[in-house]
């Protein structure tokens, strides 16, 4: 009985060394800026690593992001859903997406995180978010495309759309 006590003793200890302090469990790329709502501003477009003028996706120029708990999705229970809100330059057109966050990973620097979030089974896109090496806030995050794909697919991500944070709006 107590070599059974010590050896979960020591497995806990050593899971709890193990463990980087600095960052918690989960994604740490927060669309949302840590706050309630996130806003961003679309600073650049490229089209196949190419950098087209940003008017080319005016109906893009400002996102604005909210998250919710909703439990009744046809595809995906209990996960938190985001609500992207593109609008135009003058607010007039907007269009909404929800997605959940499906999958995610890092770089070992901790400098730039990959999520993958879905809009139903077979449709999704990417966000890559950047910080500043132990900073809690991204400084920039790019959208890839809609992909006809459950998960991430480079074949599929031909558009990145790269946003900044900005005041409300």
């Amino acid at each position: 009985m107590k070599k059974r006590g010590l050896i979960v003793i020591i497995m806990a200890s050593l899971t709890l060394s193990g463990c980087d302090r600095d960052r918690p469990i989960g994604p740490k790329g927060d669309p949302l800026g840590n706050t309630t709502e996130g806003h961003w501003r679309l600073t650049s477009l490229y089209k196949k690593a190419d950098q087209v003028n940003v008017t080319e996706a005016d109906s893009l120029a400002f996102l604005k992001m909210s998250v919710y708990t909703k439990f009744d999705s046809a595809y995906m229970t209990n996960n938190p859903h985001y609500i992207f809100a593109f609008s135009s330059p003058n607010f007039t057109d907007t269009t909404i997406i929800d997605a959940i966050p499906w999958s995610y990973s890092t770089n070992p620097e901790k400098t730039r995180e990959v999520q993958y979030y879905r809009i139903s089974k077979t449709k999704g896109f990417q966000i890559r978010f950047y910080f500043i090496e132990n900073k809690p806030l991204s400084y920039q995050m790019d959208l890839s495309n809609i992909m006809e794909s459950g998960e991430y697919r480079e074949d599929l991500d031909t558009v990145r759309y790269v946003y900044t944070p900005t005041e409300k709006f």
